[in-house]
């Protein structure tokens, strides 16, 4: 007989995977740990996910996307210098440096991911989509063509995993604002 899953021991392991993953990284949190501080066995939280990256992505997934959605929500309207230095900012200093550096978490999961399956490439895709976006609305329409617009959106993306990977040390947010701006002195002959 099929055992039926209760949404509340799902989030009590989220919530308790959360915490430990704030508190130790994603490294050195256990599944173990994480299925004592839910109060269930490990085992069962075999029953609510395969594995603990699984548990990382429940909770990284939605937190990414909140951030996203609040930093959109953030910018200045209408294309222009002010609206692409606001957003570079929150994507390379704000987001990497806020709630304690939790988004650094993906980071670490996937340079210790044993195989290519312990990615998931959708969130990856959805975010290069919203950076995408994002870029189309700081710039005059046609202003910049699609194909470097694209180009410029992945490099957005990998300049904030780089961020995202030294958001532990204060070297990566010395720099930030000094890339923000260098961005923007070269965008904006362009905008």
């Amino acid at each position: 007989m099929a055992q039926t899953k209760k949404p509340e021991i799902r989030q009590a392991v989220i919530d308790a995977a959360t915490a430990l993953f704030i508190e130790q990284g994603y490294v050195e949190t256990q599944l173990s740990a994480i299925a004592r501080r839910a109060g269930i066995s490990t085992s069962n939280v075999y029953k609510y996910f395969p594995s603990k990256i699984d548990i990382l992505y429940a909770i990284y997934d939605p937190w990414l996307r909140a951030r996203v959605a609040a930093m959109e929500a953030e910018l200045p309207a209408g294309p222009g210098v002010e609206r692409l230095r606001a957003f570079l900012t929150r994507l390379w200093d704000d987001i990497p440096n806020g709630d304690n550096g939790f988004a650094n978490i993906l980071i670490q999961a996937l340079a210790t991911a044993r195989s290519a399956d312990e990615h998931r490439p959708e969130l990856l895709h959805w975010f290069e989509g919203r950076v995408l976006e994002i870029l189309r609305s700081c710039v005059v329409a046609d202003a910049v063509p699609e194909a470097d617009l694209k180009d410029l959106a992945a490099l957005a993306v990998m300049v904030f995993d780089g961020f995202l990977a030294a958001s532990r040390i204060q070297y990566a947010r010395r720099h930030a604002l000094g890339i923000v701006e260098l961005m923007c002195r070269r965008l904006v002959p362009v905008l």
